[in-house]
């Protein structure tokens, strides 16, 4: 082989690896506060969560009181979960996907963005709520951008274990 070769090669190769490298430190540093949890708390958040969420000061004609139900899954340092938020609009049934990442900032609160998974949908926010010393309710407060009232919306959250 040419010395020309040889410096594509190691250059093509540095190229590769500066780019794994710069996406392995971006994800562990954007996790880096997070708590890890003991296997206790672990199991406690596992699992499917269901409840409801308040709107304060509702737009008039959009409703206040939504059914929300989670599915949480922790991987390292980070908790990840689907969640669906069902509701009756003028008598018929409405149901919006959410995908949901996050993590505990110490053994208590959890903090947790979420985004619809419907494409063309803009509704996105955060919540972060208190794990009970039971493991068995998480209570806190969302703010975030509803596609119904095209603007902001902040409320209460309230989850059950139920699995």
């Amino acid at each position: 082989m040419n010395a020309t070769v040889i410096s594509s090669i190691i250059t093509g190769a540095c190229t590769i690896g500066a780019s794994v490298a710069t996406y392995v430190l971006t994800r562990s540093s954007e996790y880096r506060h997070n708590a890890l949890l003991p296997k206790d708390r672990r199991h406690a958040l596992e699992g499917l969560w269901t409840g409801q969420i308040e709107k304060h000061l509702p737009k008039p004609g959009t409703p206040d009181v939504y059914r929300l139900s989670v599915s949480l899954q922790i991987s390292g340092k980070r908790v990840l979960g689907d969640a669906t938020s069902s509701v009756q609009i003028e008598g018929k049934p409405v149901e919006q996907p959410f995908k949901l990442s996050g993590g505990f900032l110490d053994n208590k609160y959890l903090k947790m963005d979420y985004l619809s998974r419907m494409s063309g949908i803009l509704e996105f926010g955060s919540f972060i709520a208190e794990l009970d010393s039971e493991g068995r309710v998480l209570h806190g407060r969302f703010i975030g951008y509803g596609r119904r009232t095209s603007g902001l919306i902040s409320g209460v959250i309230r989850l059950e274990k139920a699995a």
